[in-house]
């Protein structure tokens, strides 16, 4: 049965009534966060206890990950369907449950299915969140509240590695998901508590067939992506078979979806302004999986270095993030995404070339993750912002939805062969400090090859919007959406 109580008129809130409702959505973003980045310290220990390689234990990072990029455009569509709120609650709940699981995990295929749970539950955040602001806040108020939105993000970014790696070091890898199931149901309670419910913002029925077709898809093109990385001679078969599922599933499903009047995805939200803004936003997420899951890994696996040294020298590019997300808010109300992502490439490729020349020294390690913190920052707030103002309002879930699902599948793929070029270079030149710096550079070399992606895409973004003529009426001095 869907609430139809309504919010307020036009669903926009009163200053300060919106401003505590932000508070509320944001609290289940910074646990969300903590969640999902605070397992990367962990990933050695995990390993350990469970006799996996690392690149088996990483799945327990990046199982979270690609399970909440499968699931954010189901999550988007239900919030659009049933209202946000609904179902950002059930969200939390089952995130709880999946919290539980994972701390009485007996072995790693327990864990990893708890963190596929985890990251299934955790899929309506992003797109209820976003939702919800953009139903809340007016236009001109909008990249303020998804720059805190981001600041928020930023600062779990920056603790989680802290926090991680002290609970890793005093009780064991289990206590972080003992803590994170009653934070998400206190969480739960604010959220009921603060945020109006809301109504649905379209009438339809859910598309049953068309998420099956949809949600195939993706799981054929993850499957087909993971037997890539790991390709030999043994698996050549289940490359080919794999690779031609998904050629079918994609086509099956694109001409579903397209004629189908209420499908589960409407293809009109795929703009050309649409895809590149989120392929930038994706190729950023790369960027941020791969190098917070590496440092981490070379301090700890390759030097030696404690797990709270480790979370403490990765916490240096989320803390960079989170004051650039705070000022990168107020520069998507005036500048254009093209140039803010060509500004925050350009600071990436910067840090990362540090990282790479410099690695062994420690000042110069937090040299680089600082200007990659501030690259980052001048993409990720700017990048959302835009995608809110690209679409319609009832389409807001939706598109947040496959906006993130790109971003976290990108993110997720990033880390997981970040960690793939590490184990080769491991490998094939034995365990020490000299070939731990080999290895990391091997495995920086992903997110470099993102951050030249990334100046590549906003030079064209920049050059289709100088060609281009924008409405000033819909969107006055923000032609961040070209």
């Amino acid at each position: 049965m869907v609430d139809d109580t309504p919010a307020v008129e036009d669903g926009i809130l009163n200053s300060p009534q919106r401003w505590f409702a932000l508070m509320a959505l944001l609290g289940a973003t910074f646990i969300g966060t903590i969640s999902n980045n605070i397992v990367n310290v962990a990933t050695p220990s995990i390993a350990i206890e469970f006799s996996v390689p690392i690149s088996s234990a990483v799945w327990v990072s990046a199982g979270f990950a690609l399970a909440l990029a499968t699931m954010m455009p189901l999550a988007g569509r239900l919030g659009d369907i049933f209202g946000s709120r609904r179902v950002f609650l059930i969200g939390l709940l089952v995130f709880s449950f999946a919290s539980v699981l994972l701390a009485v995990s007996p072995n790693l295929p327990c864990a990893i299915f708890g963190r596929v749970l985890q990251g299934a539950s955790g899929a309506p955040v992003l797109p209820c969140v976003m939702s919800t602001i953009t139903r809340i806040f007016p236009k001109e108020h909008r990249g303020r509240a998804i720059g805190m939105w981001a600041a928020v993000n930023s600062s779990a970014l920056a603790l989680a590695p802290a926090i991680g790696g002290w609970v890793v070091d005093a009780v064991g890898w289990r206590a972080i998901f003992w803590l994170s199931a009653p934070a998400m149901i206190a969480v739960g309670v604010l959220v009921m508590i603060l945020v109006p419910a809301d109504k649905p913002l379209i009438k339809q029925k859910l598309d049953i067939p068309g998420i099956v077709y949809f949600t195939f898809t993706v799981v054929n093109l993850l499957a087909f992506v993971s037997l890539l990385e790991r390709f030999s001679s043994r698996n050549i078969g289940w490359v080919a078979v794999v690779g031609f599922t998904f050629v079918i599933c994609y086509q099956s499903t694109q001409k579903y979806l397209k004629n189908k009047n209420d499908s589960f995805i409407n293809f009109e939200l795929l703009n050309t302004a649409f895809k590149m803004n989120t392929l930038i936003a994706s190729l950023q997420m790369v960027v941020l999986f791969s190098t917070t899951l590496l440092v981490p890994v070379y301090l700890v696996s390759g030097i030696g270095r404690s797990n709270s040294f480790a979370g403490g020298i990765t916490a240096t590019l989320a803390g960079l993030m989170l004051v650039g997300s705070i000022i990168a808010g107020r520069l998507s109300e005036r500048i254009s995404f093209s140039k803010l992502a060509f500004s925050g490439g350009c600071f990436i490729l910067l840090g990362l070339t540090i990282m790479f020349l410099y690695i062994g020294v420690s000042i110069w390690l937090i040299c680089g993750l600082s200007l990659c913190g501030i690259g980052i920052s001048l993409i990720q707030t700017p990048s959302t912002v835009a995608i809110t103002f690209s679409v319609k309002k009832s389409e807001t879930g939706a598109a947040m939805g496959l906006f993130n699902m790109s971003r976290f599948i990108f993110g997720g793929l990033g880390a997981t062969l970040a960690s793939t070029f590490f184990d080769l270079g491991i490998v094939h030149n034995g365990e020490t400090s000299v070939t731990s710096i080999i290895s990391f550079r091997m495995g920086l070399l992903v997110p470099i090859l993102a951050s030249v992606g990334i100046l590549i895409l906003s030079l064209i973004q920049l050059s289709t919007w100088q060609s281009a003529s924008v409405d000033q009426d819909e969107f006055a001095a923000r032609p961040s959406t070209i």
